[in-house]
């Protein structure tokens, strides 16, 4: 499971990054929601200590922990 929160963080940023550009410039990507954890560091060995992700829409579901902490997070306002 280690492994998996690694490697969804190494693509999960870039993907963020595109997210959050298409939600500043296109009306139709408004509705994007952009969560952060403030628990990550201990997901994976060398994780940050925050880390965000995207999803459509509400409610927040935190991919960092699963069903541990699913609704762990805040929500980044563009």
């Amino acid at each position: 499971l280690r492994a998996a929160r690694k490697e969804f963080h190494g693509w999960s940023g870039p993907a963020l990054e595109l997210a959050m550009a298409l939600r500043r410039s296109q009306p139709e990507f408004a509705g994007v929601k952009v969560y952060q954890c403030p628990m990550t560091s201990e997901s994976f060995d060398g994780a940050p200590t925050r880390a965000r992700w995207f999803q459509l829409g509400a409610p927040l579901r935190n991919p960092w922990f699963g069903s541990e902490m699913l609704e762990c997070g805040t929500e980044v306002q563009p």
